[in-house]
């Protein structure tokens, strides 16, 4: 992964300003991004506008995807906020995987994305559009992020861009038609900005008389040219614009915080906060350094399975690939390293290791064709997240389990009280009510100002927009019902009860596409008919 800290942007800045300005690229038409994407932003560009020098803002910014991402047109877009907004306190990282499509990403996501917990996620990647619909959704029902989706610049396969041509209605096997009918209804639904890369791309080219792969260096990857093209229509979201200073970003739309001496007190030298979401914050300010003892229902943090995390696992052969995609746990975990050690091949690709941890010691034997789960059962690994494609005997894979919040909170006022001094109690519960209990080991008033929780699901709630069935009449008992085609991996359903109890059940005929909807006729003679979507991943839209 790639943090860009103040450090390391000051020390890559030489090597962007050798990159040649846009104006030698050539023309670009007229571009500005739809201000009605931009809205879907408001949040982080709220907390980049108003930080000012005596408040700065903490602004955690992700870029994710493959290796597209990978390519320093990010370090330029990162420059430009640098640059733009002086006294915000950025933390930008850039954890893309090369080679990882979205289906994949999905499971890489475990150790690089939400334990991040980004204010704004910017992300491209390629791959099967029912994956792309469940990474939306855990984005959100994970995080309480801003996200950019990208749509796709011109590769080679794409075809020379000709002119434009009348409007007519896109199919899944038109090549335009992730970037321009999937990604925009979806980010529609799920309140995303959609950053349309591809139709500036194609009016460059077209404007210039020039053809796709003089801004590429292969059949995919953008050449210096196109990497800065990549860049300079991406910056113009997040410039600076007047009118984001509202709502409160630290107040609204699953994100609150509780200020000790107005909404919580200190009672006896213990701080209760009721609250509902699935992260908690404690922020520091002015009282004495006391350490305090902290509790979630009852519970120390460190007892919570889910506020832990295991990194992601080491590379292979130099290819920056993950090991493993993802590993799994069914046991309590502890601060420790782990280390797997390839003990023989075993032709076709399979192997058989070793597994070692540093505070449990050896815990097991496998190979990569089965599920393997350790002795102790902190360990599971599953044959479909294997990429390690390196199995020469002693070659090692390594990661560590690390806690996402903290048993102990150290209450000490900031050194600097500009820029918020915060430290998570816990994360990745469930999204719903728990109570927080801080007991000071120590007499005075610890130096706490707020308490701040984090509800995705509220989040969700408000900027979600539910996919809809249409139900259309035909002869006698035969109805059609229809559906976008944008939808992919959505089941329609069937009740004929209005019993919240009675089952639904799927209408499992292969549905017809016709232009962007997709068709089944369904026999309703019951009294009663109800229908829905059902996203196969479990998620449930009206």
């Amino acid at each position: 992964m790639t943090r860009l800290t103040k450090t390391s942007f000051f020390s890559l800045l030489w090597i962007v300003l050798l990159i040649p300005a846009f104006a030698d690229l050539g023309a670009l038409p007229s571009f500005a991004p739809d201000p009605r994407q931009i809205e879907h932003l408001r949040r982080t560009m709220t907390l980049l506008n108003t930080s000012t020098p005596e408040h700065r803002n903490t602004v955690r910014i992700l870029f994710y995807g493959q290796s597209i991402t990978l390519l320093d047109w990010w370090v330029q877009v990162a420059q430009s906020i640098w640059y733009s907004y002086p006294n915000a306190n950025l933390i930008i990282q850039n954890r893309a995987i090369n080679g990882h499509t979205v289906d994949m990403l999905l499971r890489d996501a475990e150790s690089d994305l939400y334990p991040f917990q980004p204010d704004l996620i910017i992300f491209q990647a390629y791959g099967p559009e029912q994956a792309h619909e469940q990474f939306q959704q855990n984005i959100h029902l994970r995080t309480c992020a801003d996200v950019m989706w990208q749509n796709d610049h011109y590769a080679s396969w794409d075809g020379e861009p000709g002119e434009p041509q009348p409007a007519s209605p896109l199919t899944p096997t038109n090549v335009n038609w992730h970037s321009f009918v999937f990604l925009p209804n979806a980010a529609a639904r799920y309140g995303d900005c959609l950053v349309d890369v591809r139709t500036p791309w194609e009016a460059y080219l077209r404007t210039n008389r020039t053809s796709r792969t003089n801004l590429l260096q292969d059949v995919i990857h953008p050449n210096a040219d196109g990497r800065q093209l990549m860049a300079d229509i991406i910056r113009p979201y997040l410039a600076p614009r007047d009118g984001f200073v509202s709502p409160d970003p630290y107040n609204s739309q699953g994100v609150h915080t509780y200020r000790v001496g107005d909404q919580i007190n200190w009672l006896n030298g213990a701080l209760a906060v009721p609250f509902i979401g699935s992260r908690v914050d404690v922020i520091m300010g002015p009282g004495q350094s006391i350490p305090l003892t902290a509790e979630i229902d009852g519970q120390r943090p460190s007892a919570l399975t889910n506020n832990w995390v295991f990194t992601r696992t080491t590379s292979f052969g130099g290819s920056g690939f993950p090991a493993l995609l993802r590993v799994d746990s069914a046991a309590k975990l502890q601060a420790e390293h782990w280390e797997l050690t390839v003990t023989a091949a075993l032709g076709n690709n399979g192997f058989a290791f070793a597994l070692h941890g540093s505070l449990t010691g050896d815990d097991g034997v496998g190979t990569n064709t089965m599920i393997f789960r350790s002795n102790s059962g902190r360990v599971v690994l599953h044959p479909e997240d294997w990429s390690l494609q390196y199995s020469v005997p002693g070659f090692t894979v390594s990661w560590d389990a690390v806690p996402l919040g903290t048993d102990t909170v150290y209450a000490t006022p900031p050194a600097d009280d500009r820029i918020e001094s915060v430290i998570t109690v816990a994360q990745n519960l469930a999204d719903g009510f728990h109570l927080l209990l801080l007991n000071a080991t120590g007499s005075g008033t610890p130096a706490i100002r707020a308490v701040r929780v984090y509800s995705p699901a509220e989040r969700y709630a408000a900027t979600y927009r539910g996919p809809v069935v249409e139900f259309t009449f035909g002869r006698g008992a035969v109805r059609q019902l229809q559906w976008p085609a944008w939808l992919p991996g959505w089941q329609p359903e069937q009740r004929v009860s209005m019993d919240p109890a009675a089952p639904w059940t799927p209408i499992l005929d292969d549905p017809t596409l016709i232009q962007q909807k997709m068709a089944v006729e369904v026999f309703d003679d019951a009294p009663i008919g109800l229908y829905r979507l059902r996203f196969a991943g479990g998620f449930e839209g009206l």
